[in-house]
């Protein structure tokens, strides 16, 4: 006999998409290192998740912010 799910099972999101996979996957390796996701970067995975952002412009933008500046400047 089947039992009716408890309420708690009912509130999960239905899907998770591969790309909420991602992320969390990419937030996880982080926390592990011992960094933790600025505010900046959370709202950029949420416009990602949302599909407002893709995965190439988030990149650029990481890189951008976080790039080093040469030596020869």
């Amino acid at each position: 006999m089947r039992t009716k799910p408890t309420q708690h099972q009912t509130d999960l999101p239905r899907r998770i998409t591969p790309t909420a996979k991602l992320l969390a996957s990419a937030i996880a390796s982080q926390e592990i290192e011992g960094l933790h996701l600025s505010s900046q970067a959370a709202a950029e995975f949420r416009q990602v998740e949302a599909g407002t952002l893709s995965l190439s412009d988030l990149r650029t933008r990481l890189l951008e912010r976080y790039r080093r500046p040469s030596s020869a400047d």
